[in-house]
């Protein structure tokens, strides 16, 4: 059948030929993510790369420490010609870990700046962070007006990805002011992170991983292959977040998000104009779910805020788009396989959950900590209502960095009231 043309089309093809997963969202995006990957290009690449590509890019990174071994003129030509194009630039995360292995870490974020970068990536993929000396960098970074994107995992396949850890470390990043998380994958993309050592995915780990997080639009996936874009794109839909994408395959990544590619045309000839709904919702009832999350699937009563359910928000500024959020029923609560709602999870203290929960950050906790005092829900509501103001601000105003400290601090003072009416 053919195409009625479209009036407001921008090329003769795009007159009769429609996008078959529709149009994507117009920068700047919250999902649907391209990083790019930038290994050495030159200036004369940047500028193709922008001109052909630059609609479909949202972050460019200057892989590893490279952006210290560009003459200086160069690097910040490099930096005009990717901002000019509606991308963000930042320096690779090795570069922050070496500054801060040398103490120098408040000096180079101030370098960052002052070199017209506008993201930072925290991450210790090789060295390791104290917590909070990541949770300083973070809001530190945020404070300056960067971008900031966190990692999570190392770059040494004998240290593995522990699904626990690495949902609350999402949490926690999120809480700090993290705008997404990338799960570590490399620049060579296998034996680290979610892949193998052929570079496949690791399917019993990725489900687990995708069974234990919030939401899938904090995620950003390091996927240097195409064959790695593909496989998760089918499991997680066009609207997944992709890192260390090689610049060669930006447009390629983009047509297999449109349905211009024949594995996820094939999905749209089926019918199905979504090729992961039903995959996410069989990876999010796999169990039992165990570790600080596990306490919270089902539980009744009264949340702090209760951001996921009552202002249907993913974390601190950005409104979730539904997509990746888990139902309630079904998911496991307590210990994880036929526990009981609101139960202490693997037998820890209620007590010790929640001081745990609030060392977390904002957004774990309120997601996890109830309360059961009458004499507190005048305030939950004011908090509540706090928060969905912070959730319509602007991320770059003063005023969201203030609200959101009030509402940290608020949900300290809730917590504990709670352990108060507890003893």
């Amino acid at each position: 059948m053919k195409s009625p043309a479209r009036p407001d089309a921008g090329s003769p093809l795009e007159a009769v030929v429609a996008l078959p997963m529709g149009p994507r969202d117009g920068k700047p995006r919250l999902r649907g993510l391209t990083m790019v990957i930038d290994k050495g290009l030159g200036l004369a690449q940047t500028r193709d790369l922008m001109e052909v590509a630059g609609d479909y890019i949202d972050f460019v990174k200057l892989a590893f420490g490279t952006a210290l071994l560009y003459p200086p003129a160069l690097l910040a030509e490099k930096v005009r010609i990717i901002r000019s194009a509606g991308v963000e630039v930042y320096p690779g995360g090795t570069l922050l870990e070496a500054a801060v292995h040398q103490g120098a870490a408040r000096e180079f974020l101030a370098a960052a700046a002052q070199a017209g970068f506008t993201a930072i990536e925290v991450s210790e993929g090789t060295i390791d962070l104290a917590p909070a000396v990541r949770r300083d960098l973070i809001r530190r970074a945020v404070d300056m007006g960067f971008r900031v994107l966190t990692e999570v995992g190392k770059k040494d396949p004998a240290r593995p990805l522990v699904p626990e850890q690495v949902w609350e470390q999402v949490a926690a990043d999120r809480a700090q002011g993290a705008f997404k998380v990338i799960i570590e994958g490399r620049d060579a993309g296998h034996s680290v992170g979610i892949y193998d050592e052929a570079g496949a995915i690791r399917e019993s780990l990725f489900t687990a991983l995708v069974a234990g997080l919030d939401c899938l639009d904090d995620i950003l996936w390091e996927a240097p292959r195409t064959s790695q874009q593909q496989a998760l794109l089918l499991r997680l839909g066009p609207g997944a977040n992709f890192g260390n994408v090689q610049p060669q395959d930006v447009v390629t990544l983009e047509a297999l998000r449109v349905g211009l590619r024949g594995d996820t045309l094939r999905q749209c000839a089926a019918g199905g104009a979504s090729p992961a709904a039903g995959w996410r919702a069989t990876a999010r009832e796999q169990g039992p779910i165990s570790g600080p999350r596990a306490g919270t699937w089902g539980a009744g009563g009264k949340s702090v805020a209760r951001t996921k359910e009552f202002l249907g928000s993913c974390g601190k500024g950005n409104r979730c788009t539904g997509d990746c959020r888990k139902p309630t029923a079904g998911k496991p609560t307590g210990t994880g396989e036929g526990g009981t709602a609101g139960a202490p999870v693997q037998g820890q203290p209620e007590i010790a959950r929640r001081r745990e929960v609030q060392a977390m950050g904002t957004v774990a906790a309120t997601g996890q900590v109830r309360l059961e005092a009458p004499s507190v829900e005048a305030r939950e509501a004011e908090v509540q209502e706090k928060f969905l103001r912070l959730l319509a601000t602007d991320r770059s105003s003063p005023e969201f960095l203030q609200l959101y400290r009030e509402v940290d601090a608020a949900l300290e003072e809730l917590v504990g009231q709670e352990e108060t009416v507890d003893r």
